[in-house]
C-alpha cells in the first residue's frame, strides 16, 4: 500500500517514519509542521547535543529542521493570500513531519541514553575495580601495620635483652675486677708475709751463725762418740768427700782433703769427719756447710759454719737452718765471718754426693 502527497500526488512515499528518521530513501513533499512541533523539535535538539549523536541521524535531523522551516515560512505567506481547503487542514493535522521528528528526537534520545548507559556501566566497572583495588591495598596496609608492629615489637623485646645482658656483663665485669682486685691484695699479702717469714728465717739463722761462732767449738770426742753412736742407727749413711769440681769454674780449694759426711735423713743429724783442712782466720773467713735435698741445687740450705783450729781430724755436727728432705749432697764452701745465704760458689772445697 502506498501513499501519495496532498500536494504532489503520485509521489511514492516509501515509510515515511523511518524516511523522516534516518534520511534514507527519497525525499518527500510534506505539510509543514505546526508551531509546538517545531518548538519541541528545537527543543529536544537543544537538550541533546549533536556531537552525542550518529553523524548522518544529526544531519538529517538538522536538515529536516530547517526544511520544516522555510516550508513553515512559506505557509505561513500562502495563509495571507488564500485560506487552505478542509483536505488540507486534514492533512495538516495528520502531518508526517511531526511524527519523524518525534521519531528521531526519540530516536536520538535513545542514542544519547545508550551511549550515556555504556559510558555509566564502564565508569561503573571502573569504580568497582577501584574498589577492589582499594580493598587489596587496604589489606596489604594492614599486613604491613601488623608486620611493622611485630617487627617494632621484637626490635623492642631484643632491645631489653640487649640491656639485660649489658647490665649482667657489667656485673659478672665487675664481679671479676672485683675478684681480681682480692686475688691482688691477698698475693700483696702472702708476698709480704712470706718476705716477713724469709727475714724472720734470715735473723734467726743468723743468730746461730753468731753463736756458732761466738760458742766454744765442740768437744772432739764428745762429737766422735756420737757420730759413732749415728752410724749405728738404721738408715745412717756414710758418703766421702771428693774435691768441688765445677765445669768451666776454677778446681776447688785443697783438693786432698779426706773425711767423710754421716746422716740420717729421718733424725735429721748428722757430723762432718775433715782430715787435712786448714785451720781458717774466723775474723776473715769461714767455712760453711751446704745442705742440697731433692729439690735440686736452687734450694740450697746452711748447714752451719765452723772452724778449723788445729791440724788434723776435725768433726763437725751439722745444723740445718730448716727442715730438710731426702738429702743429695753435701758441700763445703769458704765465706765470709757469719757466712751467707746464698753462695757464689767460687771458693768451693769438698762435696759429698750421695750415691743411689
Amino acid at each position: 500500500m502506498s501513499d501519495q502527497s496532498p500536494r504532489n500526488p503520485g509521489v511514492h512515499m516509501g515509510n515515511p517514519l523511518a524516511d523522516a528518521a534516518t534520511g534514507a530513501g527519497k525525499p518527500v513533499d510534506v505539510w509543514p509542521p505546526l508551531q509546538e512541533e517545531i518548538a519541541a523539535a528545537s527543543l529536544h535538539r537543544a537538550a541533546a547535543p549533536m556531537e552525542r549523536m550518529p553523524a548522518s541521524l544529526a544531519s538529517s535531523i538538522a536538515s529536516k529542521l530547517d526544511m520544516a522551516m522555510d516550508e513553515q515560512t512559506l505557509a505561513e505567506r500562502d495563509a495571507t493570500t488564500a485560506p487552505l481547503p478542509f483536505a488540507a487542514t486534514v492533512a495538516k493535522k495528520f502531518s508526517l513531519v511531526p511524527w519523524a521528528i518525534a521519531a528521531a528526537a526519540l530516536l536520538a534520545g535513545a542514542v544519547t541514553i545508550g551511549v550515556i548507559s555504556g559510558r555509566l556501566s564502564a565508569r561503573q566497572s571502573e569504580l568497582v575495580a577501584a574498589k577492589e583495588q582499594v580493598k587489596i591495598l587496604e589489606a596489604r596496609i594492614s599486613d604491613n601495620t601488623t608486620v611493622l608492629a611485630k617487627a617494632s615489637a621484637h626490635i623492642e623485646s631484643l632491645a631489653r635483652d640487649l640491656t639485660t645482658r649489658t647490665d649482667d656483663l657489667r656485673d659478672k665485669e665487675a664481679q671479676v675486677i672485683a675478684a681480681a682486685q682480692r686475688n691482688t691484695l691477698l698475693a700483696q699479702q702472702l708476698a709480704d708475709a712470706t718476705t716477713t717469714a724469709a727475714q724472720r728465717v734470715r735473723e734467726l739463722d743468723d743468730a746461730k751463725l753468731v753463736i756458732a761462732r761466738l760458742e766454744a767449738p765442740a768437744d772432739p770426742q764428745i762429737a766422735l762418740q756420737n757420730r759413732t753412736k749415728l752410724l749405728e742407727v738404721p738408715d745412717t749413711i756414710r758418703v766421702a768427700w771428693a774435691p768441688f769440681n765445677l765445669d768451666g769454674a776454677p778446681a776447688a780449694e785443697q783438693p786432698n782433703i779426706t773425711g767423710d759426711v754421716v746422716w740420717n735423713d729421718r733424725l735429721e743429724t748428722g757430723y762432718l769427719r775433715f782430715v787435712g783442712l786448714k785451720p781458717n782466720d774466723p775474723t776473715k773467713e769461714q767455712y760453711q756447710v751446704w745442705v742440697i735435698d731433692e729439690r735440686g741445687m736452687e734450694q740450697k740450705v746452711s748447714g752451719g759454719i765452723f772452724n778449723a783450729t788445729a791440724d788434723g781430724e776435725v768433726i763437725v755436727p751439722i745444723t740445718p737452718g730448716i727442715a730438710v728432705g731426702r738429702v743429695a749432697l753435701f758441700a763445703i764452701t769458704v765465706e765470709k765471718p757469719g757466712g751467707t745465704w746464698v753462695p757464689d760458689l767460687k771458693r768451693r772445697v769438698v762435696v759429698a754426693p750421695r750415691g743411689s
